[in-house]
């Protein structure tokens, strides 16, 4: 057996330090329960203007991230318990969201439970009157099931996270 080198130390080193930094993203992965997301956005538009934007099925493409199609299934928008399929695409997937209203206070608030085979959430979000038109607090909270989607977790609600600031961003910008 030969002596090791010291360069040879130290990628031993850094390979160790790399697979204990990814048994630490794992670990944090399978533990954590509950992702959380919570974005205010400043919009340029009147609270009235944004809530038909915002949880009006024809206008939910226009501004959100990879949603092509909001397809009612059951009840009317508006009512709680309706439902609705989100038809998605992102990245050459598609991919379906059930969504089922559990709140709608025209034109302050909105709630949904949406739900795949790899998660669920629940998203809830209020707008405030301000003078230069209104606030946005949208929070989101969801659970990932199965093995793969619980060990990504972490990534994927980075990558949500950043879609949703996105599609934020540009509902702001429609005006």
């Amino acid at each position: 057996m030969h002596k090791k080198e010291p360069w040879e130390w130290a990628i031993l080193a850094m390979l160790a330090l790399f697979a204990l930094a990814a048994l630490g993203v794992v670990a944090f992965s399978w533990s954590k329960e509950d992702w959380r997301i919570d974005l205010t956005v400043d919009l340029p538009l009147t609270p009235e203007q944004a809530f038909v934007a915002l949880a009006d099925a024809k206008h939910r493409v226009d501004w959100e991230y990879g949603v092509t199609l909001v397809a009612p299934l059951m009840g009317e928008d508006g009512t709680a318990g309706a439902t609705r399929l989100l038809y998605m695409r992102a990245n050459d997937r598609t991919w379906q969201i059930d969504e089922t209203l559990t709140g709608y206070a025209h034109p302050v608030s909105w709630s949904v439970e949406r739900s795949t085979d790899m998660w669920r959430a629940s998203v809830h979000w209020t707008l405030a009157q301000t003078p230069q038109g209104s606030r946005l607090h949208w929070q989101e909270t969801r659970q990932f099931s199965g093995l793969f989607p619980r060990l990504f977790a972490l990534f994927t609600m980075r990558q949500h996270k950043n879609r949703l600031e996105q599609s934020l961003q540009h509902l702001a910008a429609m005006q």
